[in-house]
């Protein structure tokens, strides 16, 4: 398998996108291109995290049951558990959180970047009518349904925060752009994908 710079140094990634970007599915096919890396979820590491030390059983209670204080505490104990990691490291994560009455909420903030200390930031952005058709047509998920105006603005968001938490990281930010249509199934993510593995590979 390839490993990152010319099979030297390894890596640490934070991949983002509104919800509906597919970036499970990118990350799938960068596998099949063979490429060695670790996926982290961040939300999963936080939910670990508050289920031993706050005794949460729900995600969405981290929300609502824990305070500024401890949701910060939370998220600098998971930034730095995954700095920790060894591989190659990618990390799954949100850089802005759309919140009720379309407020956003800073998914990399100063002290989560960090801590966490990744060498890319990669954004993808898409097409906001894509990203719509995508929703609809997601049964297995339960999505608010933004306008493509909103959606636009949340990936504007995206890189505005993510060029903040480079500024305490020194990191390099990344935007993959898929505003085109697909010619075949899954075009998107498989072109994201190969993206991702020449920067990881060189």
């Amino acid at each position: 398998m390839f490993t990152p710079n010319d099979f030297g140094e390894k890596m640490k990634i934070v991949i983002a996108g509104v919800p509906g970007a597919g970036k499970t599915t990118i990350l799938k096919y960068l596998r099949d291109y063979n490429v060695d890396f670790i996926e982290v979820n961040f939300g999963d590491i936080m939910f670990d995290i508050a289920k031993k030390e706050y005794k949460i059983n729900d995600r969405d209670k981290m929300r609502t049951e824990l305070n500024e204080e401890k949701q910060k505490e939370i998220q600098t104990k998971a930034s730095e558990k995954i700095a920790k990691m060894d591989g190659n490291i990618i990390v799954n994560t949100h850089a802005a959180i759309r919140m009720s009455e379309g407020r956003y909420l800073n998914g990399l903030p100063a002290h989560v970047a960090k801590a966490l200390k990744p060498d890319y930031i990669i954004l993808l952005e898409y097409p906001p009518k894509y990203i719509l058709e995508r929703r609809r047509g997601d049964a297995t998920r339960t999505r608010e349904m933004e306008t493509e105006e909103e959606i636009e603005r949340h990936q504007q968001l995206n890189y505005e925060f993510a060029r903040k938490a480079s500024k305490f990281t020194n990191c390099k930010v990344e935007r993959i752009s898929l505003r085109f249509n697909e010619e075949e199934p899954f075009h998107h993510a498989k072109f994201a994908a190969k993206k991702i593995k020449e920067i990881m590979v060189g």
